[in-house]
């Protein structure tokens, strides 16, 4: 089973990134901040990391340096999902060998499942097949968009 690694501070963007790869039957491991995300790294070597930019006590694009430095984490694939639109940082992480770079409010959740199959090429085989579902991170909600909150259906 392919491992993911879900790094964000933020539990109402955390938790249902989560529950949507779950139901897809992927294993998740979730960090909340960029020290916890570095052992969770050393520790599961995950096949596919989602990362957020804006963490504690480091920022994700210094916790990917750090991560690049290390044999195993060369070549994991990172998909950043950030809040920060801004270039720079785009440009930062495009040269920290970032695979995918998405804006949390601009995204499908459909464009980021068929991502995850792309860059991890284990992933791919564990789910070939995507329902129409719609998650929400954030305040508001979009059908397919991840705003906040949870998965349609979801109880939790």
């Amino acid at each position: 089973m392919a491992t993911i690694l879900v790094v964000d501070d933020d539990p109402a963007a955390r938790k249902p990134l989560a529950r949507l790869l779950k139901m897809e039957g992927y294993e998740v491991v979730c960090a909340e901040n960029a020290v916890m995300a570095m052992a969770a790294a050393m520790g599961r070597r995950p096949d596919l990391i989602l990362l957020d930019v804006a963490l504690p006590p480091m920022d994700g694009l210094t916790f990917l340096f750090l991560l690049r430095e290390k044999p195993y984490g060369k070549d994991i694939a990172v998909i950043v999902i950030s809040g920060q639109e801004d270039e720079n940082t785009q440009r930062r992480a495009r040269d920290l060998g970032v695979d995918e770079y998405l804006i949390k409010s601009k995204f499908k959740t459909r464009e980021l499942l068929d991502l995850v199959r792309r860059h991890c090429p284990s992933c791919a085989a564990e789910s070939a097949t995507t329902p129409e579902i719609t998650v929400t991170l954030g305040d508001t909600s979009a059908e397919g968009n991840l705003q906040s909150g949870g998965v349609a259906g979801d109880a939790t």
